[in-house]
Parts: structure tokens; sequence; C-alpha cells
């Protein structure tokens, strides 16, 4: 069933759905037979009202594409809406139930939707009046930036620059009158590295490595974050008899 979703104050929304229903045609009409009607239900307002400003304005974002392992269609991507508040609050719903709730501290006018890391998921980006953008993952792993200046409108999308292939794309307008397209907008991943797989995955030679699999994961960690934060307080520098 298509449903068309609309943001309501306070941090609800109200899905209308599009159904079609079969009816008989009139007199004027062909004798005989029946043709589809078209209507709009309005279902109940999905959401509490926020206690603390149940005036708040609200944008909402529906059809969040989902990677959904062995699953032929895409029916459960309806389901998933993500909705902001300009008074910071980025909430997640899924069959009109809370997934999880972000609070932030910048007026939210804007929120979109769009893969940035190819993996088949969508991500959800949101945008403040000054320029804050927030990315954040299906999973409430997030990536923010400052832009520039004051952002008057925030979308989107994917946009093609020549010939027929489209990329993913921000596009900021500002109050300024300036409009600012970042194009072939990628990222490599949203979840945050850790510095242990990470040297585990880097070529190294046979005796470090060697040295790195007979220590302890804690072991580790202390080596590491003396070599970060502390080599100075050895005098862990080229030349120094510790650095040998």
């Amino acid at each position: 069933m298509n449903q068309l979703i609309v943001s309501q104050p306070g941090g609800t929304y109200i899905p209308y759905a599009y159904e079609g229903v079969s009816a008989p045609f009139s007199d004027t009409d062909k004798e005989g037979g029946h043709h589809e009607v078209h209507h709009i239900v309005q279902m109940p307002v999905v959401g509490q009202p926020q206690k603390s400003n149940p005036s708040t304005s609200t944008e909402v974002v529906g059809d969040i594409r989902r990677n959904i392992a062995n699953s032929p269609t895409n029916e459960g991507n309806r389901h998933l809406v993500a909705l902001c508040t300009l008074d910071g609050c980025i909430r997640v719903m899924m069959k009109g139930g809370k997934q999880w709730e972000l609070q932030v501290d910048h007026s939210l006018f804007a929120i979109t939707k769009l893969d940035l890391t190819g993996n088949g998921e969508d991500e959800i980006i949101a945008c403040a009046w000054d320029g804050m953008t927030y990315i954040v993952d299906q999973y409430k792993n997030v990536i923010r930036y400052r832009f520039e200046e004051a952002v008057a409108s925030f979308c989107a999308g994917h946009y093609g620059m020549t010939g027929d292939r489209t990329k993913p794309c921000l596009v900021y307008t500002t109050f300024s009158g300036k409009i600012y397209i970042y194009y072939e907008v990628t990222l490599p991943s949203i979840l945050p590295s850790n510095l242990l797989l990470a040297i585990e995955k880097m070529p190294l030679s046979n005796g470090l490595s060697q040295r790195l699999k007979s220590i302890t994961d804690n072991e580790k960690q202390a080596l590491f974050h003396e070599c970060l934060y502390q080599c100075h307080e050895h005098k862990c520098l080229p030349g120094s008899d510790s650095a040998t």
C-alpha cells in the first residue's frame, strides 16, 4: 500500500494511504462492469508529541532503504521513517514504533536520505540552520561537520553533471544567495575504527608481526597508548637510547 507521510508539530507524522477499490460504472458510463476508484485514507497520528516542546517544527522522510538479507523485495523499506525537529531531535521510526532517538544541540530544519557508503542502506542526513550537518547510519553511528555559511535550504540525492551518470550529491543554498553542490560525495564507512584490527591488517615486518601476535590484546593496547601519548615522556625520539 502506497502512503504519503505528512510531518506534524512535536515530532509526529500522519500517514495517508492511497487505495484503489472496485466500483460499478454509473448509468452514464459503460453498461455493466466495474472500474477502479482511488481515494485517500487518513491513518492515525504516529508518535507521541514531545512533552518539552509539543509545537516544535518537524520534518520527515520515509521509504528509507535497508539492506535486508535474503529478502526478494524492499517491502520493509516503506516502514522505516526518520524525522528531525527544530529543537535538535533525530528519530527513527519502524512500523509506528520508535527505534532510536538522537538529541543534538543544533536547530535541525531539513532531513533527507542517501546511500553514501555504497552498502545498499540509506544514511540519514539532517541539516541545521547554522550549517551543522549530521550523517547518521541506521545503527546510530554519526559523522558531523559544519558547512561554511548559514543555510536557507538543503537537499541530497543522485544528480548528474554530464551524460546519464548520476552521483551522490549534497546541495546547500545560503541566505547570501549562493548554491553549493558537493558532487560525488562518498564515505568508506561510518563505523568507528578499531586500532587493533587496523594494525593487524597492515603489512608489517615478520619480526614485528610475530612479536605482536605473542602478546595479549591488553598488552597491545598499553603499547599503542604509550607510543601515541607517552612517547615524549620517555624521550622516544630518533637518536635517543629508548628509541632503539
